[in-house]
């Protein structure tokens, strides 16, 4: 963080003030110092400052205590903020009170920088955190995009309720088809698809706090940013040929090192990487990505983060089968996106009791499928998270066991380093509910 960076930067200009002005006298008994027990705020009178809106002028002032003489100092004051939304960091006040009307939104961090001008003594404290909101930062809120008048619209309902004396009052703010109000007017015109996140949490990202809104038709496709909610890039833009494809999007998943999209017709598109060291770097292939036989995929799994792999599972409709999309950057050493290195099948570990293979999903109509952490227990004893997968389908296959069934099925999709390939190992396969027996068990 920013203001961690400039704490450690005063700290080293004091001990070199200290080098420089050492006249070799090194008796430092009875230095006078200073302490701060605490603040004197007008939170109280503001209700939270968990709960400010932008304007709003808050008051802090300092306890002091002092060792030794006090009248000895020349303290000079400066507080510091740091927007956690924005990482701006700019001076807010001078003096030993802050009288501060907020004029920025978000996760706020306050530090007061206490400085002895005749010594060059110096401390600081971090204990001071307030979130000011206003029409163009939100905190917590749902994003709604629904369909009126046959066009795409954005809203935003944002949580602003807050204690008041004793009592927590449940408030929500709402801002109906917010997309023109942030964006000069611009319509989004097209029929809604979905909206996502689309971004890493590790900060390793291009566009950190990104959104990915899916329209077809009107401006198609647009990033926004997950604070103002303004236009940042059409995805158009994001092509190697910066027009989008003949296509209608029916869904997105954005992975550290590999971006995904698809097309309702079952074609998929995905990054295309320039440089091996730089995460989401490059635009997107301007023809679908396949594999050896041709594919057609029906949807996208997003794999957990938790787990030892990330990517992208898919659902090949064409082959019956459930393809793996890379998330690595080691393909710019084995292939270029759209070669069978960045598409695979994915191997099943054959397991006793367990009929269903990924790459034979022939007869099996597929309700639900969707990524979880799992757990296991590793060499040394402790449990480790994985990244899963839950399936939900009914088994139409003659002669299964289970046809004409409801199922679940799970399986742990981890990296084989002896035989060097991703596999999945299936855990459970059985019907659902589970039939029992008298004393309660699974038959």
């Amino acid at each position: 963080m920013k203001i961690h960076k400039y704490i450690w930067c005063a700290v080293v200009m004091f001990f070199l003030y200290g080098c420089f002005d050492d006249k070799g006298n090194y008796d430092y008994t009875g230095i006078p110092e200073v302490k701060v027990l605490g603040y004197i705020t007008n939170e109280e009178e503001l209700g939270s400052f968990w709960a400010l809106t932008v304007g709003d002028v808050v008051e802090v002032e300092p306890i002091l205590e002092y060792t030794g003489d006090s009248t000895a100092l020349a303290l000079k004051f400066e507080w510091i903020a740091e927007n956690g939304t924005t990482d701006e960091l700019k001076t807010i006040g001078f003096g030993k009170k802050l009288v501060w009307e907020t004029d920025m939104g978000g996760f706020i961090r306050i530090s007061l920088f206490i400085t002895d001008t005749v010594t060059g003594y110096q401390i600081i404290h971090e204990e001071l955190a307030m979130w000011p909101t206003n029409s163009e930062s939100t905190s917590e809120a749902w994003m709604v995009l629904s369909e009126v008048d046959g066009k795409a619209c954005f809203s935003i309902l944002e949580d602003v309720s807050s204690w008041e004396g004793d009592n927590y009052v449940y408030r929500f703010r709402e801002m109906l088809n917010y997309y023109p109000t942030q964006n000069e007017g611009q319509e989004l015109g097209g029929r809604p698809v979905k909206i996502m996140n689309h971004w890493l949490a590790g900060g390793s990202t291009s566009a950190p706090g990104m959104l990915l809104l899916l329209q077809n038709g009107g401006i198609g496709p647009v990033y926004m940013g997950n604070q103002d909610y303004r236009r940042a890039l059409y995805l158009k833009d994001d092509f190697m040929n910066g027009v989008l494809p003949n296509v209608n999007f029916k869904d997105a998943v954005a992975n550290s090192k590999c971006h995904v999209l698809l097309s309702e017709d079952g074609g998929v598109y995905l990054k295309a990487v320039e440089n091996l060291d730089v995460w989401f770097t490059g635009k997107y292939i301007d023809v679908p990505a396949t594999i050896e036989g041709g594919m057609k995929i029906d949807r996208l799994i997003r794999m957990s983060y938790s787990g030892d792999i990330t990517g992208t599972f898919a659902l090949d409709v064409l082959h019956d089968r459930l393809l793996y999309i890379q998330n690595e950057n080691d393909l710019e050493y084995e292939g270029v996106w759209g070669d069978a290195n960045a598409i695979t099948e994915v191997f099943t570990e054959p397991v006793n009791g367990i009929t269903l293979a990924l790459n034979d999903l022939k007869d099996i109509d597929i309700l639900y499928c969707g990524s979880y952490v799992g757990k296991v227990e590793s060499e040394s004893g402790r449990p480790r998270n994985t990244a899963d997968v839950f399936m939900l389908y009914k088994d139409n296959r003659a002669g299964s066991a289970n046809v004409g069934q409801y199922c679940i099925y799970t399986f742990l999709f981890a990296r084989d380093y002896d035989l060097w390939i991703n596999k999945a190992t299936p855990k459970v396969e059985r019907a659902f509910p589970a039939a029992r027996n008298g004393s309660g068990e699974v038959v």
